[in-house]
């Protein structure tokens, strides 16, 4: 399969999704960071009063960012790699963020599930 004529569009659309995907990353490292405190806060804003998350939340957070991290870097990679081809690579980035989407709500189930004072507070709302 030979190197096809460049998409203009597709290839602006690809790097202006990895571009949100690197500015993402980059401004939520300090919340992935002091992931706990973060989503205290949160529950605090949201009107459910404090709860301490403990380390599991501090690990999700690690978690979270290391593969927040992989999944730009594949999907930067991967993209390139089909715009020099001069293919599709729009998808590439919408896929990395789904997986993204996927990975975050299993790691904050785990979160929710291995601090007890969340799920009373959500069982007596």
């Amino acid at each position: 399969i030979g190197v096809r004529p460049p998409r203009p569009a597709n290839n602006l659309i690809t790097v202006l999704l990895i571009l949100v995907g690197i500015w993402n990353t980059a401004t939520s490292v300090p919340s992935y960071l002091d992931l706990g405190p973060a989503l205290t806060q949160g529950l605090e804003l949201a009107g459910y009063g404090s709860v301490e998350f403990g380390a599991a939340a501090h690990t999700a957070g690690i978690v979270l960012l290391v593969i927040s991290c992989v999944l730009l870097l594949a999907a930067a990679a991967g993209s390139l790699q089909l715009m020099r081809m001069g293919r599709r690579s729009i998808w590439v980035p919408v896929v990395a963020a789904a997986l993204y989407l996927i990975a975050s709500l299993i790691v904050m189930t785990v979160v929710v599930a291995n601090t007890p004072a969340v799920a009373d507070l959500l069982h007596n709302q």
